[in-house]
């Protein structure tokens, strides 16, 4: 199965701006209380708000953006093991291959559409160096055997 990933300048903000635990016991975590300090979704979607785009007082989030919001929280954990398999933070799309395959970035080049086929483009023409190569192989095989009964047909007419 193949997944794709749009890491976005929004995920990097993020990121940066939760609040991390540094424990000298285990690996250093996002605060489980919440990720900027609160349990409260609504005061977490107001900070994530706050850090994507300041503050604006007395500005009350909607249902809908306080959902919106939460997505993107759920979606650092996918940015940080995307930053975290290729060394870097770029904005743009990550693909990998199977759930425990690291993630890599595709053509930065167009859109996240075009870099997919322009893989899928990619394995097809792997996949038709794969059979050629194994057509090669079975063609060496057949004259390596011809060969070997002939030395064979030669050893025995010797003696």
């Amino acid at each position: 199965m193949t997944e794709t990933f749009e890491l976005r300048e929004e995920h990097r903000q993020l990121l940066a701006a939760m609040h991390w635990v540094d424990d000298a016991d285990i690996a250093p975590r996002v605060d489980g209380r919440g990720p900027f300090g609160s349990t409260s979704r609504r005061v977490t979607a107001n900070n994530a708000h706050s850090v994507l785009h300041g503050r604006v007082p007395g500005q009350e989030l909607t249902e809908d953006e306080i959902d919106g919001f939460h997505e993107l929280l759920r979606e650092t954990h996918t940015a940080l093991r995307v930053i975290l398999d290729t060394g870097a933070a770029a904005p743009g799309v990550y693909v990998r291959d199977d759930t425990y395959g690291g993630w890599r970035r595709l053509d930065p080049a167009g859109t996240a559409e075009d870099s997919i086929a322009r893989y899928a483009q990619q394995l097809r023409e792997t996949d038709e160096q794969l059979k050629a190569a194994w057509r090669r192989i079975g063609e060496l095989d057949c004259a390596l055997t011809r060969v070997l009964r002939a030395a064979d047909a030669a050893a025995s007419a010797r003696r």
